[in-house]
């Protein structure tokens, strides 16, 4: 199966609660690039992955929470394996196998993804209800709920308040431009203050004006609405700023960067406009990971 990846479109972080989590508002858009996964079942667990990722920083972070590196143990799709132990039939285990080729720090989901494989598998097995396979999911991260779903949708609280949403369609090129995002670091970089109670504004960032062009796909009228991590990440790689104004050079209507990054993306008209940006943007950065993609659908 695919585990698809995503791409944020806009991304408002609010302050720390109580707990030091954050709040977001975002709009997730499932894409159709991802990781290969196979999951079978099996008397016995095992674990094996093909590491395809290009760029060496890349390829040896994940090296290191493969089956060849130190800390399969830290590895979200082994993770969301041992959360679904308990539940397995007596004697029932899992096979997992995985075609790595979406670099982890890009801010697209991809460990996320490969998390919910596993917990949508146990889902449709009838070993976990879907409120168990929620709970499971929220406690492996923020942004592995969404993928137990796979629709475009509103994205809000801690990451588990998802509303499926309509969106027109979907034309793209995403930039994996070979660099490693901390998002604790992004975060924290971010500066946001503690605040306890609720602020009851920040539940609705979007206009009916603006819920109408992400219906249609007329991306271009939602350029005023971007990316909270995009100041302190670009403060970081400044080279990051760079591409994103390529990606507009190139003719797209829309460009991000996804989640707390590296990766960038561009929504362009139609998909001949991806493709020729595709080849602009190569010609220009020919040491970058360029790939298009269109939206993700089941």
């Amino acid at each position: 199966m695919l585990s698809y990846c995503k791409i944020n479109l806009g991304l408002t972080v609010g302050p720390r609660r109580s707990d030091s989590l954050h709040r977001i508002y975002s709009v997730f858009l499932p894409i159709g690039i991802g990781d290969e996964v196979i999951i079978e079942r099996s008397s016995k667990f095992s674990f094996y992955s093909e590491n395809q990722i290009s760029g060496s920083v890349a390829f040896r972070a994940f090296e290191d929470v493969s089956e060849r590196g130190g800390n399969l143990e830290k590895n979200l799709m082994v993770r969301a394996y041992r959360s679904i132990e308990a539940y397995l039939p007596q004697g029932q285990a899992l096979s997992l196998q995985i075609k790595k080729r979406i670099p982890p720090g890009t801010g697209i989901g991809s460990g996320s993804s490969n998390a919910a494989c596993v917990l949508r598998y146990a889902r449709n097995q009838h070993w976990l209800t879907a409120e168990v396979a929620h709970d499971l999911a929220k406690s492996l991260g923020a942004d592995v709920p969404f993928f137990l779903g796979g629709w475009p949708a509103l994205v809000r609280g801690i990451g588990d308040e998802i509303e499926p949403i309509s969106v027109g369609p979907v034309h793209g090129l995403v930039c994996f431009p070979g660099l490693f995002v901390s998002t604790g670091e992004a975060y924290t970089r971010l500066k946001r203050p503690l605040q306890q109670s609720v602020d009851a504004k920040f539940g609705s960032l979007l206009s009916d004006s603006d819920w109408q062009a992400i219906a249609s796909g007329d991306w271009s009228r939602l350029a005023h609405w971007g990316n909270d991590f995009e100041g302190p990440v670009f403060e970081m790689f400044p080279e990051l700023a760079k591409i994103k104004d390529a990606f507009v050079d190139s003719g797209a209507v829309y460009s991000s960067l996804s989640g707390s990054g590296s990766a960038l993306y561009g929504l362009y008209s139609s998909n001949q406009m991806a493709i020729g940006a595709l080849g602009s943007l190569q010609s220009r950065y020919p040491e970058l990971q360029f790939e298009t993609f269109a939206l993700w659908e089941q």
